[in-house]
């Protein structure tokens, strides 16, 4: 009996000394779909999928966090011709400068004789550090990652993006 009040007393302490403490959080979101994105811009990106993170205000780690996305593209243009698009992901950033690490190149060609794929696959990945519950968008704890597409040059063929998916997931980094 002594033995069971002294625990629940060293409980009963522990929770006044250390009120209001929040563990942090981890985090998984995503997103997914088989509706078709038309890449038709060489000039601007274009939202494929976004998956938002939201550190609450009590959360006071940081967090770093893995993207990683895919999506299969669908072959169209010309016969014998080059097309080129260029896939991204991002953080709080719908108009990163290309050539960036997680940026990925995609040609297709229709070979004039040659049963090329229908279908090609596409996929990227990033990590993000130090995310807090007060550096994301407009200073709050929304961190939105975006996988984002557009054509190299705009002579490329319009193109569709098939079966797109975006998945991320943050812990705690002490």
């Amino acid at each position: 009996m002594k033995r069971g009040l002294l625990r629940v007393s060293v409980i009963v302490v522990c929770l006044l000394v250390l009120p209001g403490a929040v563990l942090a959080n981890n985090f998984v979101v995503g997103s997914s779909s088989n509706g078709n994105v038309t890449l038709d811009s060489a000039n601007n990106w274009i939202v494929v999928r976004s998956a938002t993170v939201n550190i609450p205000g009590g959360d006071g780690a940081v967090h770093g966090c893995v993207a990683t996305a895919s999506a299969d593209m669908e072959s169209g243009g010309a016969v014998g011709v080059e097309n080129q698009y260029r896939f991204v992901l991002s953080r709080n950033n719908t108009n990163p400068t290309t050539n960036g690490g997680s940026e990925r190149l995609l040609e297709l060609v229709d070979n004039d004789g040659a049963d090329d794929p229908d279908f090609k696959p596409v996929s990227t990945t990033v990590t993000s550090t130090g995310l807090t519950n007060d550096n994301g968008a407009n200073g709050t704890g929304a961190h939105t990652f975006y996988f984002l597409g557009r054509k190299v040059e705009a002579g490329d063929a319009n193109a569709d993006v098939l079966d797109a998916s975006l998945s991320v997931m943050c812990v705690d980094t002490p």
